[in-house]
């Protein structure tokens, strides 16, 4: 909806004329609030750039505690905004296989990734 009244962008701040830019009316603050054109298209395309989560099979599985030489299969997302990480590459350990063929047959759909950098250390230095 556009706006009816003159009044400022709740993000940039700038001044959005009568008949320009969105509103909205959040319900838990019963307050209604205004973007202006740039604004919302930018949050609108921030949005669609965050990724769903995907599943990677890796070889060889590795966290920040464990090495096995195994093939592990992990999902990748975002935190949400709840978190104090919010925005940031989330991993999550979800099983791990001694072949690559019971773990595509478990998680066909799976990217095999066995460069994907993971930030953990490799086997030597435990």
């Amino acid at each position: 909806m556009t706006t009816k009244f003159d009044a400022y962008c709740c993000y940039c701040k700038q001044m959005v004329p009568a008949g320009t830019g969105e509103c909205w009316k959040f319900s838990k603050t019963n307050r209604w609030y205004v973007g202006c054109d740039d604004c919302v298209e930018a949050k609108r395309s921030e949005r669609k750039s965050v990724t769903k989560s995907s599943v990677y099979i890796e070889f060889p599985s590795k966290g920040a505690t464990y090495f096995t030489p195994k093939y592990g299969v992990y999902e990748y997302d975002i935190y949400p905004k709840s978190s104090v990480l919010a925005g940031q590459e989330r991993r999550t350990y979800i099983n791990e296989f001694d072949t690559l063929e019971e773990a595509k047959a478990k998680f066909p759909k799976a990217e095999i990734s066995e460069s994907r950098f993971t930030g953990y250390c490799e086997a030597e230095s435990f």
